[in-house]
């Protein structure tokens, strides 16, 4: 399992990385003449994909990174939470299909859009399908990953490894976080609750030392 400290440096990766999607999305791609709505309209998209190649990568790549170190954190949460809360296993298991998912979405859309807007029109009805799917994938992996959150918040304020204020936190979070599998759009609140969440546990991380809690669950 991942050290306490890899835990926290990781979650602290994550909640930089959330930060920077609207800086990106909102701020670098449309200075260079994107836009974050156009994803499921080839033909306002592919071209930019052709002309910006570096900035329509970069809030893709950031995504990865994000992700992977999001596999960090579940696993280190579950690491801590596996003696003394029986659905942590459960939650984990959640909380890596979000992770794999959003890896495979962003894996797939650095990929494909570039060799589609090389293609260019005959390729915009299979792009458009193919980030359809993906993008539900994606949204199905958010229940998923909130559904973790909410979970995780619980097990680690019974078990005494974070506050209550830091649980309480979480589990808002977690179901707005869950609530986005309804549309992108349902997605917005989520950028002002998820890195908060992910701050506030990296540095209440650093005070609590590795291994099982010692703080039993009720009966």
């Amino acid at each position: 399992m991942p050290t306490n400290l890899a835990t926290r440096r990781s979650s602290l990766i994550v909640a930089a990385c959330l930060l920077s999607f609207p800086v990106l999305l909102n701020g670098l791609w449309p200075a260079q003449g994107g836009d974050a709505d156009a994803l499921t309209d080839p033909a306002a998209f592919l071209p930019f994909v052709a002309d910006h190649r570096a900035a329509f990568a970069a809030p893709f790549v950031v995504g990865l990174i994000m992700h992977l170190a999001g596999v960090v954190v579940v696993l280190g949460l579950h690491g801590r939470l596996r003696h003394t809360w029986p659905w942590a296993a459960p939650a984990a298991a959640l909380g890596l299909f979000w992770m794999a998912f959003d890896i495979a979405y962003n894996g797939v859309v650095l990929h494909v859009a570039p060799e589609a807007a090389a293609i260019g029109a005959p390729a915009h009805a299979s792009f458009d399908l193919l980030m359809r799917t993906t993008s539900a994938l994606q949204l199905t992996g958010h229940l998923a990953g909130g559904t973790w959150l909410a979970l995780t918040a619980i097990g680690a304020g019974r078990a005494g490894l974070i506050s209550i204020g830091l649980q309480r936190w979480g589990l808002v979070a977690g179901v707005a976080f869950a609530v986005s599998f309804l549309g992108p759009t349902a997605l917005y609140p989520s950028f002002l609750l998820l890195p908060v969440f992910f701050i506030w546990l990296g540095r209440s991380m650093s005070d609590t030392p590795m291994g099982p809690s010692v703080i039993a669950l009720d009966a």
